[in-house]
């Protein structure tokens, strides 16, 4: 189903749904002499763009796209009128959706884009209607066909560097892949997953994101397990499966070029260091109820895509961040900072990572050792010296002079229920400012990619 942008004046409208209430002057809802100019172009084999011009443009009015097959099977127009309403009221009453972003006035412009199946005849319908949604016209159809599958004969390489992971295709043909737990499939037929991966990530909202042309690369680093074993799905897709599938499965961290099994962990090769251009911190009080008050800092190189993030501690009633904080696995102590960690699907601090102008993981370190030091010099001056390293003894490191932003740190309302947990550490920083899920699991974009589990 889809939903549209309507005009402001709309709003004022729909509070009449369902009510017998006075229409607003300047809104006419529905004609028996009202017709539809219904113009279809861009017709590919899942698509297609809609133009829609009612002959009287202050009325309000519905269009969809329907099979051909499927309004045949009515009766009549009324009955397919009327069961469109009805099933418009189950589906924005099921879904929370909003009643008035699926209706329009005036001339429309919307394009179905990955919601048709190839070489099937569909009609573009629209009809007006009045305040209870009852049909008030007659049915206005425009016929057209979505243009049928042509296989591809594009091939594809797949290559694994630690956690990223690289689609070469033989072509520049559109492409779907994904990366799965290996048992995920387990005795599936390749068709099987083909229709699966499509249906799952197409329900989740996700599917335009795992469709590509050209190479096509993504790091994985942070959602893989080193020892596990995955799966690296590929194959045509023009609104449905255009070749035959290709597999590419490999155990993270044994043999796929990640070096060693701590690639989970670290992907650094040697030392870096980073050029801090400005700090951020902020201050929460005793966060955990454990008798020290709690901070979170934020080291940035000027991009913004280079930083180390921690959270550390400072005896109560303290409300500066200076002293000398040593990591400490499970934090808490005044002048302790947690080491790095991965739970539940998020990089926990301490950590380094840098992002790629595409704001990928392009390298990542959990900290497991070492300590930074913080000293007030003067006004709103600090000096910052970083001495850290990776469980591979890789240092980070860091040195800063200058002006350091101070804040009181935003608890969300939820937090509550974070601070009463037992462990400490499987909480920190869930909710707060400089929280890596979004590096991990970030809203759908076109650099990201969630993965499945089984």
């Amino acid at each position: 189903m889809k939903f549209r942008s309507l005009l402001a004046t709309l709003a004022v409208v729909f509070s009449l749904l369902f009510a017998a209430c006075e229409v607003p002057s300047g809104i006419i809802l529905g004609e028996d002499d009202v017709t539809f100019d219904i113009t279809i172009s861009d017709v590919t084999t899942s698509g297609a763009t809609v133009n829609v011009v009612p002959s009287d443009k202050t009325v309000l009015y519905y269009f969809d796209k329907v099979e051909k097959s499927t309004y045949e099977a009515y009766k009549s127009d009324d009955d397919f009128m009327k069961k469109t309403m009805t099933n418009l009221r189950e589906y924005v009453s099921s879904s929370g959706g909003a009643l008035f972003s699926a209706l329009s006035v005036g001339e429309t412009d919307h394009t179905f884009s990955n919601e048709l199946r190839p070489d099937t005849d569909y009609y573009i319908f629209a009809f007006a209607i009045d305040s209870k949604l009852n049909p008030t016209s007659k049915l206005s159809l425009k016929e057209f066909t979505t243009e049928a599958v042509k296989m591809s004969n594009n091939t594809f390489e797949v290559s694994v560097n630690g956690g990223v992971i690289t689609v070469t295709p033989s072509n520049n043909d559109t492409y779907f892949w994904s990366v799965e737990p290996s048992d995920l499939y387990e005795g599936q037929s390749d068709d099987y997953i083909m229709n699966d991966l499509i249906s799952y990530y197409d329900s989740e909202g996700y599917l335009d994101y795992y469709l590509a042309v050209g190479v096509s690369s993504f790091d994985y680093t942070t959602l893989l397990t080193a020892g596990d074993s995955f799966t690296v799905y590929v194959f045509g897709y023009e609104g449905t499966p255009t070749t035959a599938l290709t597999q590419h499965t490999f155990t993270y961290g044994s043999g796929s070029g990640s070096g060693s099994g701590d690639s989970a962990t670290t992907t650094l090769t040697g030392d870096v260091t980073l050029n801090i251009a400005s700090i951020e911190a902020y201050y929460y009080g005793d966060y955990y109820d454990i008798g020290t008050n709690n901070w979170e800092i934020g080291f940035f190189d000027k991009t913004g895509f280079e930083y180390i993030y921690s959270e550390f501690f400072t005896t109560l009633g303290v409300n500066s961040p200076e002293g000398t904080f040593t990591i400490k696995g499970n934090a808490g102590d005044a002048y302790t900072a947690f080491s790095g960690a991965i739970e539940n699907d998020m990089i926990l601090p301490t950590y380094y990572v840098k992002l790629n102008a595409s704001e990928n993981v392009e390298s990542f370190a959990l900290i497991a050792s070492g300590n930074f030091s913080i000293e007030k010099k003067s006004g709103s001056n600090y000096g910052v010296n970083i001495n850290l390293s990776d469980i591979l003894g890789n240092k980070v490191s860091g040195s800063y002079e200058g002006a350091m932003t101070i804040a009181e740190g935003e608890v969300e309302a939820t937090q509550a229920s974070v601070r009463s947990r037992a462990n400490r550490r499987a909480a920190h920083s869930a909710l707060r400012r400089f929280s890596s899920a979004a590096l991990i699991q970030p809203a759908a974009t076109a650099s990201s990619r969630v993965m499945r589990t089984k």
